[in-house]
């Protein structure tokens, strides 16, 4: 069996790295003091070994890895069709509800019906999860 090597994921994992070096390249050109630099540094670096990370992933993925055959490739675009439109109305739902319901009522019960649309199916996590994630959007604003 080969490997296929993701072109598009390569393309544009290549595009962030060429981004942030022009970035990085750009401030430094404009002032190398250390206040200029103090967040942009970090940040980029971390973007630019991620992304050769990545593309080290992408070109070099190891053998093991099995080409699928043309029925698993059906099968499973269907799947995602379906959570695609599920998402799509879940969040239709949400955006016309929020002036019903309140932001933070129509948030919790997006998240909840995203989860349960995901394959989650344990209440607790439902709930809890989708609490937390509402209590830390309604703080954040």
């Amino acid at each position: 069996m080969k490997d296929r090597i993701d072109f598009p994921e390569a393309g544009l994992v290549s595009f962030f790295l060429l981004i942030s070096c022009w970035y990085l390249t750009d401030a430094y050109k404009a002032s190398s003091s250390t206040e200029n630099l103090l967040l942009i540094l970090p940040a980029a670096t971390t973007v630019m070994i991620l992304c050769i990370w990545i593309l080290s992933r992408v070109f070099f993925k190891s053998s093991k890895q099995k080409v699928k055959t043309d029925s698993e490739e059906e099968k499973k675009p269907e799947k995602k069709k379906v959570s695609i439109l599920g998402a799509m109305i879940i969040l239709a739902v949400f955006v016309l509800s929020m002036d019903w319901i309140g932001f933070d009522s129509a948030t919790f019960l997006f998240i909840a019906a995203l989860m349960f649309l995901q394959g989650e199916r344990r209440p607790l996590w439902l709930g809890g999860f989708s609490l937390i994630y509402a209590v830390l959007v309604f703080l954040s604003i």
